[in-house]
């Protein structure tokens, strides 16, 4: 009563074998007597404990049966099967599914009709007419349902059945869904091979579990332990027996989708069910058409997923392209305009819908909100800047029409007398300095801020609360071309801005700041335009104007330049920071207010540009990525040009190889013809001579019967032979006669059936004929074949070279306009070449005076050069003072270690005598 292992067997084993006893009893129309069952029952009870008790021990099984299956493992033998291109796992992946979602037995899935099946609402409905609990079918008959899961294709028991239909066809001829016999035993093995398989042995290896260990039973199991946890409040049994085994997410709105269906074109869905499922069973259309919309539903996910070899590749569906994109356009999930609804649907997955759906209208509602606020604040600010602007030119006038000068008209006049004297032109900047200001404004254009950090300060003088400071001054221009050019940025606190400047390492201290000292704030401007703008205090000092000899004392004109590029360029930097009012007398006479405001801004913009030069090397790099793709596009362009010609020389040279097989392939066609026509003829022949060949046939046999007629009456003859002479002769006369006739009527049939004879020979040569035609037609065949490949084959040769002669139009058309460009470049160069001589020449002049300057220049510089190798001796002196001072605190700190380590091994040796006199005291 023990394994092989010398272990218990499980308790229905051993309940198996008490049930056969008691059943023997029944079939000999026995009763067993009290004590005999009495005795049983309690040798089984004491048999149970020693059972129970070995399993504890390790000698028995403790688990009863198989394992069931988890839903991530059903997932993946779901999907492994999916991907395999064979039949067999296209059957067992569809009877597994239909497994799992109706929690039945594997023989109860095999004994599924084409009648069992019906279509409600959203969901196919499966009857059982026989079960083990249920032997005599006297139960009700209730479906099961089985919902579509749109949302794992892989586990979706619609799009399953469609997969199988579409490769296997439907034979009407067969009332099973599974045709075939033992359908039960061919799953359980097909189930074994793929247990065995790379991904899901290791799978189960990784779960711990033996491939033994799960059968066709486990999808029973793991389909009710999965539907009847998960949860705290686990579902009710109506909804375990409905919608919750198809793995539908059952906390989110998803848990209540449709299947696919299609929402109209009924005539084209009945040609496309026609064209994919022949032979269907009227009983089963309406869920043809429901595994049909899922199949077009999850093409993009089979296309992606299965491999170019699956047999559902080669159904009629998967040829016709055109019917799939009209399908797709009619196909939907949504239960709008929808004459199905959702069943089997918990009350908390309604109320999840809802809430989904009013987060989104909230959603909506504030989006919608922001912009009508973006929106007013936009016209707020416009109206407010048009009304200042407005008043600013009405008190402007006001104070013009009284003779007094304001600052603006005073500044107006001072910059018009400078241009008229050609000072302006002074302050054009070199090309670093173009260059730092090009890389300036292109930080600038992205440096928009968003609206929602915009604050509004108020101020107060005159006596009143005012939106603008006291000295404002407004830009040139509307409103909107105001607002499209100046920032907002936040006044920082004193303490902040000498931070940032003492991070920036300025030469300046907070008193000089502080009392506005013209030096000191100089070099502030000029350490954020170094840090900005890349422009140094050494190249705005060099003069850089080619027409300055033009004056008429330009000496006079030497020390004001670099003050006035200075000026020049902090204006371009305070601007593009949003200081729209920064003048001279900023730079001659600051004011502690003016200057906080200034230094802000050009913190708030130094800031906000280290923050974008991250984005401004991503934009470099993506650029540089783009040149080396345009690069590698030129090179593909002119391999393809080789190519091209390539293939135009090749098709040139091949030419008359296809005009001659061309002419062969005709002359071909016209011998087929030909031959054709002659196996008709023969096939016509040979059917009149098979009819002759039957009734010849039937001659004979009817000769050969009346053949042993004849003899039968000869024997009955030979009875009635009488002795009279007289009789024997005339009876031999007639006997003579008779046999006469018969030798006449036997070389007749002699003679017919050497007709017969010739006529089979010349049938068998006939059909040898035939034969050796047919196989000749098999041979013209595959030639004719070959030639529709080779035709196949010039036809893709002649459409990539159509294709590489638009690509070549393409490039000589870009060419062309290239050349132009090119030209129209070499002229721009011309003229500018024309004007670098002009300018060379004025160069060379002030190129003179400046070699002049630049000897009493070295002059000067000797001076500090002497002063800065003192100062490098110095420095070296002080670096070795440093060394020395290093090596001899090295030195005292090793000592310092050496006298910590002896008195650290002092320490130990008093505390072991300490530790060894009070033990010895105790």
């Amino acid at each position: 009563m023990k394994n092989a292992n010398d272990t218990y067997h499980s308790f229905s084993t051993y309940a198996g074998h008490r049930s056969a006893f008691y059943n023997l009893f029944q079939d000999y129309h026995r009763v067993m007597r009290l004590d005999l069952a009495r005795e049983l029952s309690s040798h089984f009870k004491r048999f149970q404990r020693k059972v129970a008790a070995a399993v504890s021990r390790g000698q028995g099984q403790i688990k009863v049966g198989k394992d069931p299956m988890s839903l991530g493992l059903y997932k993946r033998i779901a999907m492994e099967m999916l991907l395999s291109p064979s039949r067999d796992m296209v059957f067992a992946r569809t009877f597994m599914v239909l497994s799992w979602n109706l929690m039945s037995r594997a023989a109860n899935t095999a004994s599924i009709c084409y009648g069992h099946l019906e279509w409600r609402e959203d969901a196919l409905c499966v009857y059982f007419a026989h079960m083990k609990n249920d032997q005599r079918g006297s139960r009700p008959r209730d479906p099961r349902h089985v919902y579509s899961n749109p949302t794992a294709p892989e586990i979706c028991p619609i799009l399953a059945l469609g997969v199988y239909w579409a490769s296997y066809g439907v034979d009407d001829s067969d009332l099973r869904l599974f045709p075939g016999n033992d359908q039960y035993e061919r799953f359980r093995k097909v189930l074994g091979r793929v247990l065995k398989t790379t991904p899901v042995a290791d799978e189960l290896e990784r779960r711990g579990t033996s491939a033994t260990d799960i059968g066709t039973h486990s999808m029973r199991k793991g389909a009710s332990t999965f539907c009847s946890s998960g949860l705290t409040a686990c579902p009710p049994a109506v909804a375990v027996h409905l919608r919750a085994v198809t793995g539908l997410p059952i906390l989110q709105p998803e848990f209540a989708v449709l299947p696919p269906h299609f929402a109209a074109g009924a005539e084209i869905i009945q040609s496309a069910k026609r064209l994919c499922f022949p032979g269907l069973p009227e009983s089963v259309e309406y869920v043809a058409e429901f595994a049909l919309a899922s199949l077009v539903y999850h093409i993009d996910f089979l296309r992606e997923n299965l491999p170019n070899t699956h047999p559902l590749f080669q159904s009629a569906l998967f040829a016709n392209v055109e019917l799939i994109e009209s399908l797709r356009l009619n196909v939907d999930t949504s239960g709008s305009g929808c004459a199905i609804q959702p069943t089997g649907v918990l009350p908390h997955v309604t109320i999840l819908t809802e809430i989904l759906e009013a987060r989104n209208e909230l959603r909506e509602e504030i989006i919608a909100r922001k912009a009508d606020m973006q929106k007013i604040t936009e016209l707020q600010d416009a109206l407010c800047g048009r009304l200042v602007t407005d008043v600013s030119k009405l008190l402007e006038e006001r104070v013009c029409q009284s003779g007094v000068p304001t600052c603006n008209s005073l500044a107006d006049s001072v910059m018009k007398r400078l241009e008229d004297v050609g000072v302006l032109q002074l302050l054009l900047p070199r090309d670093d300095v173009a260059a730092g200001d090009a890389g300036l404004d292109t930080v600038v254009e992205t440096a928009e801020p968003s609206a929602e950090k915009t604050s509004h300060h108020v101020y107060q003088w005159g006596g009143a609360m005012h939106l603008f400071p006291e000295d404002m001054v407004l830009p040139n221009g509307t409103a909107e071309q105001a607002g499209g050019v100046s920032y907002s940025f936040p006044l920082l606190k004193p303490r902040e801005i000498f931070a940032c400047l003492r991070d920036m390492r300025v030469p300046v201290s907070e008193d000089e700041i502080r009392a506005c000292d013209v030096g000191a704030v100089r070099k502030v401007l000029e350490a954020f335009i170094e840090n900005t703008m890349g422009v140094t205090r050494e190249d705005m000092a060099q003069i850089a104007f080619p027409g300055l000899p033009t004056l008429s004392f330009p000496e006079l004109h030497s020390e004001s330049v670099p003050d006035l590029t200075f000026y020049r360029t902090a204006q371009r930097l305070l601007v593009a920071c949003g200081v729209d009012d920064f003048g001279l007398r900023d730079v001659l006479h600051p004011t502690p207010k003016r200057v906080r405001r200034q230094l802000s801004a050009l913190i708030n913009f130094s800031k906000f540009r280290t923050e974008r030069l991250a984005a401004f090397s991503e934009i470099t790099s993506q650029t540089d990525e783009l040149l080396a793709q345009k690069k590698a596009l030129q090179e593909e362009n002119a391999a393809l040009q080789r190519e091209l010609d390539q293939l135009l020389e090749e098709q040139k040279a091949e030419e008359p190889a296809r005009l001659q097989l061309q002419t062969e392939v005709n002359e071909l066609e016209k011998e087929i013809n030909v031959l054709n026509r002659q196996q008709a003829v023969l096939r016509h022949e040979t059917d009149e001579m098979k009819t002759r060949r039957s009734e010849m046939e039937d001659a004979i046999s009817s000769t050969r019967f009346t053949k042993v007629e004849a003899e039968n009456d000869i024997e009955r003859l030979k009875a009635q032979i009488v002795t009279s002479p007289d009789r024997v002769k005339g009876e031999l006369q007639t006997i003579g006669r008779t046999v006469d006739k018969a030798k006449e009527d036997l070389l007749e049939l002699e003679e017919k059936h050497a007709a017969v004879i010739q006529f089979i020979e010349i049938y068998e040569r006939a059909e040898k004929e035939l034969a050796r035609t047919f196989k000749l037609l098999g041979e013209i065949e595959q030639e004719l074949k070959t030639c529709k490949e080779t035709k196949d084959q010039l036809k893709n040769a002649s459409t990539r070279l159509s294709e590489l002669r638009i690509r070549t139009t393409e490039t000589v058309t870009r060419r062309e306009r290239l050349e132009k460009l090119v030209e129209l470049k070499k002229r721009e160069l011309n003229r500018y070449m024309e004007d670098a001589r002009a300018a060379d020449e004025n160069a060379n002049r002030a190129l003179q005076m400046a070699r002049n300057e630049l000897s009493k220049l070295e002059a000067a510089h000797q001076e500090v050069r002497q002063r800065i190798m003192q100062n490098n001796d110095a420095s070296r002196k002080v670096e070795l003072k440093m060394k020395e001072e290093e090596a001899q605190y090295t030195k005292e700190l090793k000592n310092l270690e050496q006298m910590y380590t002896r008195l650290h091994q002092a320490t130990e040796y008093y505390n072991q005598q300490v530790l060894g006199a009070i033990r010895l005291s105790s």
